[in-house]
């Protein structure tokens, strides 16, 4: 066998390889992202992104300093399974209009939800990492979700806007809280969670210090990414 044969054959192997690795989902045109921009009640632009084409969908709100991008794996995987998930900036984040202003992310996320429900979001599931986290709690506190994630929240401050005890009561559906021991947010966390309604809450504290949805991606993302899988799975099921 030539050279350039076993270097042709090697090369076509390769190829198949990268396909196997490709999400179903990136090669299919309906279910590629689609960006987006739709406006706050204050006049600004946010920018979102579309994955997948299934329900329910499935609402990822990034923390600091993250933007919507760090959320594109999950998305995908999530897309993949046949969610609909769509990521955003919060404002002065990534393609978004405006200031950094941790006291509009829950006005961000409002608008958000309303331009996802107007886009036949219909049943929603909120997860958020952190600041994204506080957003979400305080929204599902007011609107309705099927199930929310909430990854190292902490309650309001003067910095940050964010859910009060009382919001934490007042969210009916399922809540799953997560955090790392030695984080910051670890005692907030569990505060929260002994205050939640739902008997379907859960709450999971891993060792370590990951933060919000960095607990995706360092030493615990398997079991993480899994685990919401399996709370979304039970209490919104894709298709449903």
């Amino acid at each position: 066998m030539s050279t350039q044969t076993v270097l042709l054959i090697l090369a076509r192997a390769a190829v198949f390889a990268v396909l196997l690795l490709v999400p179903a989902e990136a090669g299919a045109d309906a279910a590629a992202p689609r960006q987006e921009t739709y406006p706050t009640t204050d006049g600004l632009y946010l920018s979102g992104t579309w994955y997948g084409d299934g329900s329910p969908t499935v609402v990822l709100a990034h923390m600091r300093p993250d933007t919507q991008a760090d959320w594109a794996p999950f998305a995908r995987r999530l897309a993949g399974l046949g969610y609909r998930a769509f990521t955003f900036d919060f404002r002065g984040y990534g393609h978004s209009d405006g200031e950094k202003d941790t006291r509009k992310t829950v006005e961000d996320l409002r608008a958000t939800l309303d331009f996802v429900r107007a886009n036949g979001g219909g049943d929603i599931v909120l997860i958020g990492g952190s600041m994204g986290a506080m957003a979400a709690a305080k929204v599902a506190a007011e609107r309705p979700v099927a199930a929310a994630v909430l990854m190292a929240p902490f309650w309001d401050s003067p910095r940050f806007a964010g859910p009060a005890p009382d919001d934490i009561r007042a969210i009916g559906a399922p809540i799953l809280f997560m955090s790392a021991e030695q984080d910051n947010s670890a005692q907030q966390t569990r505060e929260m969670a002994a205050l939640a309604a739902s008997p379907d809450s859960r709450i999971k504290m891993y060792s370590g210090r990951d933060h919000g949805r960095r607990l995706l991606e360092r030493h615990h993302a398997a079991d993480a990414s899994q685990r919401i899988l399996d709370f979304l799975a039970r209490h919104a099921p894709p298709g449903d």
